[in-house]
């Protein structure tokens, strides 16, 4: 079992280097380690920060909710225009076939403005 044990290479080496462990040793001319320059107790920078990135936040959805106002408006006039557009084009339709059937003679005035479009010519 003795056998099996590793020895060090050299006794006498290990046994002059450093301890394994440092002893604690009280030395008045340490100085205490300062992390941060500033003191903690003063966060009034980080509430200041906090409001005015609130406040960049809502004149940005300030900014956002005007242009889709603009946006929604602009839907509206075109919805209008096609609207129009639209009445137009039925109006010209039924002139157009009203023509077509004045013409091939099966023209009924007494429907009051009621126009049957299947059977024309």
């Amino acid at each position: 079992m003795e056998s099996r044990k590793r020895l060090g290479s050299d006794t006498t080496v290990a046994s002059s280097s450093r301890p394994a462990k440092r002893l604690a040793t009280d030395s008045p001319d340490q100085v205490p380690v300062q992390t941060d320059s500033f003191a903690y107790e003063d966060f009034s920078f980080i509430n200041d920060f906090r409001k005015e990135a609130i406040y960049r936040t809502l004149l940005a959805e300030r900014r956002e909710t005007l242009r889709l106002k603009e946006r929604i408006k602009q839907c509206e006039q075109h919805s209008v225009f096609h609207d129009d557009h639209i009445r137009l084009v039925d109006l010209w339709l039924r002139q157009l076939l009203e023509e077509l059937a004045v013409s091939c003679g099966q023209y009924d005035p007494s429907q009051d403005g009621t126009f049957d479009y299947v059977g024309i010519c």
